[in-house]
């Protein structure tokens, strides 16, 4: 801006201001200025900046000159047609007249949000481009903390200052390119004010890094973050019992019981104070289940030494993941599962128990067991139902058998095709040839507590053996799966060929 200039000033008054401040360069510790400041760096503060001072932990500051004062915040703000500036500021005089924030493009100065105080009206100023700018007004309280917002969206711009309303104007939107920096109390070239300025974190962009840049002539606030109102404190409302005053001039949010956090604003659950241990992650209070890959051995162990040909699902918890990160040309998924009427006599559930899900894509295909004559001391019957979302077609097969069943899921760019026990019960025409992803069982968090409770081995990917991605719950069941087919015996040879 333009280079601050009085006329008539009384002699041995500086001809700049017409005032009776000046700067001595042999005790200034900062660097003099024609209008007679002594300048000081953001680590040091007084009248030729004698004192030390450290900001970093303080974010409490005021300025102290309406020359040379200004904060510097830097944050990021991102390229669109909203943008947000949000401070809070407590002025002392009524009298002044400068900046109190601004933000600008390096590349386009034209670009800017800046506000501005007269007396006790607040203005503020959009400019998009030199042609459309728009000014709005508001009145802030002295002696008393102010929040001040201008918002730029969809078209509406918006001033608020404190209690006294918005003041709104519509003009044809833009596309901001603004810098990282917002200055508050000045600006480089600008005349400011001498206000104390809120917390950082409470100034938008919200929910991004904020840090001090180069910030000129302040000083830490006696006001510190505590003795703040509680709008302005960064301890949490809910969860905070006190907030205590730390001799750096930091602070420390002290939780109420049930709360944790840094500003105690995160209740309490009963897995924060559950300690599980190695390969195990906690699901209630006391209560820990194996993280895969550790499978739990039978024991109650979770064990990362087995390497098991069978796995069963334990509870509401258990589930298997495949992630696909090779198989783009077409995929051939096959596995077993051993069905065994005492798990569904025992669970009683005729809702149905999640087998397989797959994902392609954004079609998420679950496929469903049911037992059809849970009750009942004849031989049990089970179906499958396989019903995609986005797709408009649902399969249902009875080809389901206590024992020993094959499944086979297939895509090769010309469809889909779902197999039990080697009856394509389905094939859906479909450019797909990609499987994304497939999980065995549940949901982490007990989402689907209708998990297959049966035994499951022979796991492969286009002929080959694979490792999971990753799971939970899940117990290794070699001995089992082993047993239930008979390894070595002329039946379950018989039974791989036909199936593998």
């Amino acid at each position: 801006g333009a280079a601050v200039s009085c006329t008539g000033c009384p002699t041995s008054t500086n001809p700049l201001t017409c005032g009776t401040s000046t700067c001595d360069p042999d005790t200034c510790h900062g660097t003099c200025t024609d209008v007679g400041d002594c300048v000081c760096d953001s680590d040091r503060y007084g009248d030729n900046c004698q004192y030390a001072q450290d900001v970093s932990q303080s974010t409490v500051l005021k300025t102290v000159s309406p020359y040379t004062s200004h904060i510097a915040v830097s944050s990021a703000f991102p390229i669109s047609d909203t943008q947000t500036l949000l401070l809070w500021v407590k002025v002392e005089d009524a009298t002044q007249s400068g900046v109190v924030a601004h933000r600008y493009s390096m590349d386009n100065p034209t670009q800017h949000i800046t506000v501005t105080l007269d007396g006790t009206t607040v203005y503020g100023e959009i400019a998009c481009s030199g042609s459309q700018r728009v000014s709005l007004s508001g009145d802030l309280v002295v002696g008393e903390w102010t929040m001040i917002m201008v918002d730029t969206s969809e078209m509406i711009n918006t001033l608020t200052v404190g209690n006294s309303g918005v003041d709104q104007v519509y003009t044809p939107g833009c596309i901001f390119k603004l810098d990282s920096l917002t200055y508050l109390g000045g600006a480089p070239g600008r005349t400011g004010i001498m206000a104390t300025f809120g917390t950082p974190n409470l100034m938008l962009p919200m929910n991004t890094q904020l840090e001090l840049g180069s910030t000129m002539s302040v000083e830490i606030s006696d006001t510190t973050i505590c003795k703040l109102p509680a709008m302005l404190s960064p301890c949490s409302t809910s969860g905070t019992a006190e907030c205590v005053d730390l001799e750096d001039g930091g602070f420390k949010c002290e939780c109420s019981s049930g709360w944790i956090g840094e500003h105690c604003e995160t209740p309490l659950t009963p897995c924060d104070v559950t300690d599980c241990g190695d390969n195990k992650v906690c699901v209630g209070e006391g209560e820990c289940i194996c993280a895969y890959p550790a499978l739990d051995d039978g024991q109650g162990e979770c064990s990362t030494e087995a390497h098991p040909t069978g796995y069963c699902m334990k509870s509401a918890y258990s589930n298997l993941t495949f992630i696909n990160h090779v198989y783009v040309n077409g995929i051939d998924v096959r596995f077993m599962f051993h069905l065994d009427s005492t798990h569904y006599t025992a669970r009683n559930n005729s809702e149905g128990y999640t087998l397989l899900t797959a994902m392609v894509y954004d079609v998420t295909l679950p496929i469903m067991l049911y037992p059809d004559s849970l009750n009942t001391t004849s031989t049990k019957t089970y179906k499958i139902v396989a019903s995609p979302t986005y797709m408009d077609f649902t399969y249902e097969t009875s080809n389901v058998m206590e024992g020993w069943n094959s499944m086979r899921l297939h895509a090769n760019g010309g469809g889909i095709t779902l197999d039990i026990n080697e009856d394509t019960g389905v094939y859906r025409e479909s450019s797909v040839n990609y499987l994304s992803a497939f999980k065995i069982g549940g949901e982490e968090g007990g989402v689907y507590p209708s998990v297959f409770p049966g035994t499951m081995t022979r796991f492969t990917v286009n002929g080959a053996p694979f490792k999971w991605t990753a799971g939970q719950d899940v117990k290794d069941c070699s001995a089992e799966a082993d047993q239930l087919m008979g390894v070595g015996d002329e039946g379950s040879a018989e039974l791989w060929a036909m199936v593998f």
